[in-house]
């Protein structure tokens, strides 16, 4: 089986005022997990290149930090419709990085 890695392309060096900016595109989520979550997204970004990494940190820090069972999917381009538990639900733009993180099952 073959998986495609899309490499997230963020400039290296650059200073405070030209970080990538959230954008909140639909949230169903308490502002301070909206907050914790940034944070989560930031550290995910700087720490991984690979989209699929990138989602995987951030699941596998929701499951532990706020209990089973979160998806995450990460890209810059794609479509959803998922079923989710109320006010767990965070969709977010990080740059051109687009973030949907959701709880359900």
């Amino acid at each position: 089986m073959e998986y495609y890695e899309r490499r997230v392309d963020l400039p290296s060096g650059i200073g405070e005022s030209d970080k990538p900016e959230f954008e909140i595109k639909s949230a169903d989520m308490q502002n301070d997990m909206i907050e914790d979550a940034k944070e989560i997204i930031k550290r995910a970004v700087q720490k991984y290149s690979i989209e699929k990494d990138i989602a995987m940190y951030i699941k596998n820090t929701f499951d532990n930090k706020y209990e089973s069972i979160w998806h995450v999917i990460v890209g810059k381009s794609f479509a959803s419709y998922v079923t989710h538990y109320s006010k767990h639900y965070l969709y977010i733009y990080y740059g051109e990085l687009t973030i949907l993180i959701y709880k359900f099952g």
